[in-house]
């Protein structure tokens, strides 16, 4: 997270942002596997939201401003 460049005038340094940010996410892999594998199930009520934001996510990007 040091290499990020954050802050207004830090914007120059935009590759740099990448490549730090897809090492954390590649770094990340490994954990979000087994939570996945091991964790618990997810409730009824998580499956729920989770339709809810995508039904939300679908009908904001059809027919939103640029949709």
């Amino acid at each position: 997270m040091s290499m990020l460049a954050l802050g207004p005038l830090k914007g120059t340094q935009v590759p740099q942002s990448f490549l730090a940010v897809g090492g954390l996410c590649v770094a990340f892999i490994p954990l979000g596997v087994s939570l996945l594998r091991d964790g618990p199930p997810p409730t009824r009520r998580a499956l729920v939201w989770i339709a809810v934001l995508a039904a939300v996510y679908v009908l904001v990007t059809a027919y939103g401003p640029k949709g």
